[in-house]
């Protein structure tokens, strides 16, 4: 890609200087394409990355992403990134699944792979693409004429030299943007032209060019406390097994529930970790009791973290933005996982590589969308995604030009993420818009921003036991009851202290 605006250089220049940018990235474009690519930073990331060929097709993968790689009947399946499986089985054997089944959405609904991961499968000169179930892994590919999938947009974009959208890039510089609290694009957009992000539960595939919903497969039915209780235990387990055996945890503490959840799990199966907690970021003076109770029962060490003001970041802030594809996020979790880091790095040197383990995930169980309204008739429509969105009334009135960039951006999810009724076998589809837009989109970005400074998971990533979550009867899973009677069923010590 030719550098051609200010943003392309800077991220050039700190690629260049050594900045850990592309974390757990690949590339998959035609050979062709990648052959007539050219520019600087498209030599620097050939240079850095290793090259698979398969087929017609070039692969380039950054030098810390794991690659799994399964050939069966003419088919390639190439896991990139973190992978196991929640069920307890093996990794390999589903691979094995994917590259002989003949029907690839049934087979990818029956697995739980969880991780952070996107997956290729290669037949016929075509590819198709899916990602773990929160879409913690961003995928991203090529609309309109050409092909690629990718971690990054950017890594598509210097192949193919795709500018930036100027509608995106007016909406970010918006005060309607600026003022948001939780930041990122409607939509599956990304802040290029002709470049999406996949949905999780769809799969992508270049033949068609389109996604194709997976998930759900079935009816819904309704089930028990007690069957979401023990998938919660199967993908907590799954995650910290494969965690502590490659990483040292690093897991929030706070009065809430979704993150103690994880630390009653590390602390069940007696497993070290390293507990912070930022005293200016979403905190409550009111979390300070429930935080030392939990420090004391763990036992495990705790830090206490400040962030600086946004305008006083640094470096960093930037970074997280360049790697999550020059998405102006409100503040950074890599700055205040730096700032963690270097606190534990004070004390004593760290006995493996740092992960943080992220509480991500629990309001899927809870419905987000669904437990504020608690409409279950509420007509789900691009306006709807909108207003859930955060745009409503006033808002929309105040800037036309930016509302109708908004709409327009999600009446093309609806139809691509095929949000219809009839093809969600009785879930709600705004469960469904929470867990793909606000997790599969805004989580998985605010994952880039950490890359820079050290490995991140989800901890609460696993299709069935959201399944199982959204399976609950409302008056269960509306609220966070359910999750705190699962700690204290689980870890009495821990599930009695009140949540804030």
């Amino acid at each position: 890609m030719q550098v051609h605006d200010t943003q392309a250089t800077e991220m050039l220049d700190a690629y260049r200087a050594g900045a850990a940018l592309f974390r757990g990235g690949f590339v998959a474009v035609p050979k062709v394409a990648l052959a007539q690519a050219s520019g600087d930073f498209i030599e620097l990331v050939r240079d850095r990355f290793t090259l698979h060929e398969i087929g017609d097709w070039a692969m380039l993968v950054a030098p810390d992403t794991p690659v799994l790689h399964h050939a069966a009947q003419g088919t390639d399946v190439l896991v990139l990134g973190d992978v196991f499986d929640n069920d307890g089985g093996s990794v390999q054997a589903r691979l094995d699944e994917i590259a002989r089944t003949k029907d690839l959405p049934a087979t990818l609904a029956r697995m739980d792979l969880g991780g952070r991961h996107g997956a290729l499968i290669f037949r016929d000169g075509d590819v198709s693409a899916f990602n773990d179930p929160a879409g913690s892994r961003s995928v991203v590919f090529c609309t309109q004429d050409r092909k690629g999938i990718a971690s990054h947009p950017e890594l598509l974009a210097m192949i193919y030299d795709i500018p930036t959208a100027q509608d995106a890039a007016t909406y970010m510089a918006s005060p309607q943007y600026l003022n948001r609290i939780v930041r990122y694009l409607p939509g599956n957009r990304t802040a290029f032209d002709g470049i999406d992000r996949l949905l999780p539960n769809t799969l992508y595939a270049t033949a068609e060019n389109r996604m194709t919903r997976f998930w759900p497969y079935q009816e819904r039915v309704e089930g028990t406390e007690e069957q979401m209780w023990d998938r919660f235990d199967m993908a907590l387990d799954a995650t910290r097994t494969y965690v502590a055996a490659r990483f040292h945890p690093i897991v929030a503490v706070t009065g809430g529930i979704d993150t103690r959840s994880i630390v009653a799990n590390f602390h069940r199966r007696q497993t070290p970790f390293t507990g912070v907690t930022w005293t200016n970021f979403n905190f409550k003076s009111a979390e300070r009791e429930a935080i030392d109770r939990i420090v004391e029962v763990t036992g495990q060490p705790h830090y206490t973290i400040t962030m600086p003001r946004e305008d006083n970041a640094g470096p960093l802030l930037d970074l997280g933005s360049m790697n999550a594809g020059r998405i102006h996020m409100r503040g950074s979790r890599g700055v205040m996982m730096a700032l963690c880091l270097e606190k534990m790095e004070q004390t004593a040197p760290l006995p493996a590589p740092p992960c943080f383990v992220m509480g991500y995930g629990g309001e899927i169980l809870r419905g987000f969308h669904m437990m504020k309204t608690r409409d279950q008739d509420l007509p789900f429509i691009p306006k709807t995604m909108m207003e859930m969105f955060g745009v409503r009334g006033k808002d929309g009135k105040a800037n036309k030009d930016m509302s109708a960039f908004i709409i327009r951006s999600f009446r093309a999810m609806y139809t691509n993420g095929h949000y219809a009724s009839e093809d969600l076998h009785g879930y709600h589809p705004a469960d469904l818009f929470y867990w793909e837009h606000r997790v599969g989109m805004w989580a998985a970005l605010t994952m880039e921003t950490i890359d820079p400074v050290m490995h991140s998971l989800i901890g609460i990533n696993s299709r069935r036991l959201y399944e199982a979550g959204l399976n609950l009867p409302n008056r269960l899973r509306f609220s966070k009851g359910t999750i705190g009677r699962y700690i204290a069923d689980r870890t009495p010590e821990i599930g009695e202290i009140p949540v804030v």
